[in-house]
Parts: structure tokens; C-alpha cells; sequence
């Protein structure tokens, strides 16, 4: 199991709970696992944070092509 050390810097996808770790002192940053785009912020220079998902793209993600009939 990676200590808090190894963890320190990644962030915790709220979609399907997967670590990765965002770009330095990025202000959003999409999980490589779902395809989720957060919005981050950072608390200390190697401490991110996850504030909340980008709406623009949740409401992308959440709209379904009306099917032809």
C-alpha cells in the first residue's frame, strides 16, 4: 500500500474513485480512467485539490443525442 508521501500530489476522481496526479498548479484536470474533467485548486505547492467538475463538460457528458425515429 503507497504512503501518504507517495500519494502526496494525486488527486481522487469523484466519478470512479481512481488516483491520478494532475500538472502542477493546473487549474483543471480530466481523469485518465473516466474522462471526467475537475476543477483543482492547490492548497500547498504539491497539495491538490478537487473543487468541483467543470460544468461545461458534465452538462456535455449528461445531454443524450435525441435518436432518430
Amino acid at each position: 500500500m503507497p504512503s501518504k508521501k507517495d500519494r502526496m500530489g494525486q488527486i481522487r476522481c469523484l466519478c470512479c474513485f481512481t488516483r491520478f496526479r494532475p500538472l502542477l498548479n493546473t487549474d483543471k484536470a480530466t481523469c485518465p480512467e473516466c474522462g471526467m474533467e475537475w476543477r483543482v485548486s492547490w492548497t500547498y505547492p504539491k497539495l491538490a485539490k478537487i473543487r468541483g467538475p467543470v460544468w461545461e463538460k458534465l452538462k456535455e457528458k449528461t445531454e443524450k443525442p435525441e435518436s432518430e425515429t
